[in-house]
């Protein structure tokens, strides 16, 4: 039986999704707790290999079961290896799904949002998950910008080196830049010689993301948003598939894996 498992987890602290030797990382967790559970070992598949220090908030895995292994309903996989989970991973949901679905290959797009705390003033919890750029951005320049990567694009400018893929090919299908509210809770007050600054998400969703893609986009468009750079520079970096033309590599904190998509299966466990 192929059960699918839905995550969240806080990447702070943790050396990403795949298994490293002498780090903590999700598969691992995840792979140790479903020993626990089932007394073998188990392997899973995990749909993204976030890098260490990047948040999901829907991550996708799957494992197959054995005849001999404990007779477990797939809806109640959840609640049995939470237990054995550290508190920052958490299985959302667990179902049963076609033997030929599978948590990677079956993927039709994911979705990324990036996080920029556009404040000169640090802030002790909103800096785990976005990246505080203190200059002020323009983002009406930036969302100019953005529209240059939209479609089926070769997008090695924006590879890092270290994970060779036989193609650079990628197609954005969807792109937003938005001012958004911050989180209620989280938010500073305004104070006299203090106003708090704009929190600003990056959207993206696409076919398939290369090595560090989301991230050294995300610094190409800060440097727009700050003057450095004009809007239509973006589309002459991507044009010239050259790494060295694109802006840094935004910081891991920032990024969050939102949503895996599976086309027909994207409801599955419902009812």
């Amino acid at each position: 039986m192929r059960i699918r498992l839905d995550l969240a987890y806080d990447g702070t602290g943790i050396a990403g999704w795949q298994i490293q030797p002498d780090h903590p990382t999700v598969q691992r967790h995840l792979e140790d707790a479903l020993g626990r559970v089932y007394r073998r070992r188990v392997r899973v598949a995990g749909a993204s290999r976030t890098d260490s220090g990047v948040h999901a908030l829907q991550q996708v895995a799957h494992f197959d079961t054995d005849p001999d292994d404990p007779a477990i309903p797939p809806e109640k996989v959840r609640a049995a290896v939470q237990p054995w989970l550290p508190p920052q991973v958490v299985v959302l949901r667990s179902c049963e799904m076609p033997a030929d679905w599978h948590s990677i290959a079956s993927v039709t797009s994911k979705r990324y949002r990036y996080l920029i705390r556009n404040d000169r003033v640090p802030h002790p919890l909103l800096d785990r998950i976005s990246w505080q750029v203190k200059p002020r951005l323009d983002l009406p320049a930036m969302q100019q910008a953005a529209t240059a990567l939209v479609g089926r694009h070769d997008f090695a400018a924006f590879e890092t080196t270290g994970a060779p893929r036989s193609s650079t090919v990628r197609t954005i299908l969807d792109l937003s830049l938005e001012q958004i509210a911050p989180w209620t809770p989280l938010h500073p007050p305004t104070l006299p010689g203090y106003e708090p600054g704009p929190l600003i998400a990056f959207e993206i969703e696409g076919d398939g993301f290369l090595y560090n893609m989301v991230r050294a986009i995300t610094g190409t468009l800060v440097n727009v948003g700050k003057g450095k750079w004009t809007p239509e520079r973006v589309a002459a970096i991507r044009e010239s598939a050259d790494r060295t033309q694109a802006g840094e590599t935004a910081p891991a904190c920032g990024l969050w894996l939102v949503r895996v998509h599976y086309g027909n299966h994207d409801n599955a466990g419902d009812g």
